[in-house]
């Protein structure tokens, strides 16, 4: 895409992962000057959940008990959001010694917190929301600024004593960075106009996405600081890929 025509006839959907992969990788093949934000149309937060038989009240009740010990945590896998945004927690936040083991895929990884196979999960909302919502997987903390609409019943981290902790995936449209303003102005409005039917917000809601709908500038700025705040978790944990 990033050397496509820039006729708006190219258009990339992506996630949160075009703003991790900035500091992640040393060789992407690209830059991200030669991307141009479109809109950014949905996002969820990262939740961190484990077992039901798992006594722990609250999210300070569980980091207390195994403070001492250490904990284990699965995620759908190295390098994605769900593991960088529990490694910068566990690592700056919570000062806490945690063992990563990671699966091919959130599905797995929930099922190995369910099992008690590891102490707790990472993972995309969407992907433990029903579970959550269903009794089968205890919701500790969503890295939202309000409590999710999916799941309730699930406090934040600022309500878990972190404040200020954030960590969404999103779905973003890009083009190359050289597209023509108002051809930019007219995609962003057709995607404003589709999230703006209830339809299409209520199918969003179902599966845990909470629709945004912005100005080109406003998607720009987001994900120009959404390039900064996952930067400096990466750099922070440590994790690069040559």
């Amino acid at each position: 895409m990033a050397a496509a025509a820039a006729d708006g006839y190219t258009v990339l959907v992506t996630t949160t992962a075009v703003a991790i992969n900035e500091t992640l990788y040393k060789n992407k093949g690209y830059a991200t000057e030669d991307l141009r934000p479109v809109a950014i149309a949905a996002s969820f937060p990262e939740v961190l959940a484990c077992s039901v038989s798992n006594p722990a009240k609250d999210l300070q009740d569980f980091l207390r008990a195994l403070k001492d010990k250490g904990i284990s945590y699965s995620s759908a896998g190295v390098g994605t959001p769900s593991f960088i945004q529990a490694e910068y927690f566990f690592k700056t936040l919570a000062q806490i010694k945690a063992v990563h083991v990671p699966f091919a895929g959130g599905a797995p990884a929930v099922a190995a917190a369910m099992g008690n196979h590891v102490d707790l999960v990472a993972s995309a909302l969407p992907t433990a929301s029903q579970l959550i919502n269903q009794g089968k997987l205890k919701g500790l903390a969503v890295a939202s600024r309000d409590r999710a609409a999916a799941v309730p019943s699930v406090p934040t981290y600022a309500e878990g004593g972190f404040p200020d902790y954030l960590a969404l995936t999103w779905v973003g449209f890009l083009v190359p960075s050289k597209t023509d303003d108002a051809v930019v102005a007219r995609l962003n409005a057709a995607i404003n106009e589709t999230l703006g039917e209830p339809g299409v917000q209520e199918r969003l809601r179902n599966i845990a996405f909470e629709p945004m709908r912005g100005t080109p500038a406003e998607a720009s700025s987001y994900f120009r600081s959404e390039v900064e705040n996952w930067g400096k978790r990466v750099r922070t944990i440590g994790y690069f890929v040559e």
